[in-house]
């Protein structure tokens, strides 16, 4: 993919009512959790909620992270996130390549989950537009928002409007078995062409004797796109 010109130089911003300020950093990632928190049947016939593990227990969102300064992860200081759920059977391009123009709207408040920053308002109607790529591993994003001002007297409702570039961090997900990514990923996003991803493996990670045996050992599973 080659850079565009026109946006090579675009630098993201973010306004939070009215207030406008650089960004340190902005980070997203399509995260494809493999559990689910739920109730199970045990040898005696009670249902019982515990840590489940499949096909079954795919959930799939868009995960962004900005920075704004040093003070970012400070109480109160501006470090949006957001979470924002892939509902099964909502379309989905045939490669990240094709994202430019898909809009995404939580007019509802079910399928995303945001925050201003830690210990800070809720961020709510999150709306996101997939803009061009730059390259490989940025494209543009607008993000907006609301929220309730804290620190306003009367409390208030305030805006949140993020535009620029993002580093796209990959599609990530753990896996227990190795020969679950791929299974995974084709249940998650049935639509999309992996033959055009590139695939990174992690270590095996070992989480302790203090972890139940069957959620001890994971591996970190990145694909991106291709060169």
């Amino acid at each position: 993919m080659q850079p565009n010109p026109n946006e090579a130089s675009t630098t993201a911003t973010l306004r939070l009512n009215q207030r406008s300020m650089p960004v340190e950093s902005a980070e997203m990632r399509l995260y494809i959790s493999t559990e689910s928190w739920r109730k199970q049947k045990t040898w005696f016939g009670i249902h019982r909620p515990t840590w489940c593990y499949g096909e079954n227990d795919l959930t799939a969102s868009w995960n962004i992270d900005i920075v704004v300064n040093e003070d970012s992860g400070e109480d109160g200081a501006p470090a949006p996130s957001l979470m924002f759920r892939i509902v099964p059977g909502q379309p989905f391009p045939s490669s990240l390549a094709a994202l430019e123009g898909i809009q995404l709207h939580d007019k509802e408040k079910t399928l995303s989950e945001g925050w201003y920053g830690n210990d800070a308002p809720a961020l709510e109607n999150n709306s996101l537009s997939f803009g061009r790529w730059q390259d490989e591993q940025h494209l543009i994003l607008t993000w907006s928002a609301e929220y309730d001002d804290w620190e306003s007297d009367p409390k208030q409702r305030a805006s949140m409007l993020f535009h620029g570039p993002v580093e796209f961090k990959g599609i990530r997900m753990r896996v227990k078995q190795e020969e679950d990514a791929t299974r995974f990923l084709l249940k998650s996003l049935p639509t999309l062409d992996q033959q055009g991803l590139e695939v990174t493996w992690g270590p095996w990670q070992d989480l302790g004797r203090s972890m139940p045996a069957d959620r001890r050992k994971w591996r970190d599973v990145i694909w991106k796109m291709r060169p």
